[in-house]
């Protein structure tokens, strides 16, 4: 399986820490953090920022996906 182009996998304490403040909100408290990747903006789109794309497992061993810009602000996910 590839990776997408400008997708990067990092750990969670290399998040902006505004990321890190919405991951603690009580949406997401029964939820883990399972990976972590920082999106590259498009270089098409000028004052692009990168997005930071988060996956999580619950006890249910469900899973999440969701993407915050880098003041913490949740994203609309693509999916």
């Amino acid at each position: 399986m590839q990776q997408e182009t400008g997708k990067q996998k990092i750990t969670e304490e290399e998040l902006p820490d505004a990321v890190k403040q919405s991951l603690k909100s009580d949406n997401l408290k029964d939820w883990q953090v399972s990976e972590v990747y920082k999106v590259a903006p498009d270089a098409q789109t000028p004052d692009a920022r990168p997005t930071y794309e988060v996956r999580f497992t619950n006890a249910k061993q469900e899973q999440a996906v969701a993407r915050f810009d880098e003041a913490g602000k949740p994203l609309a996910s693509a999916e």
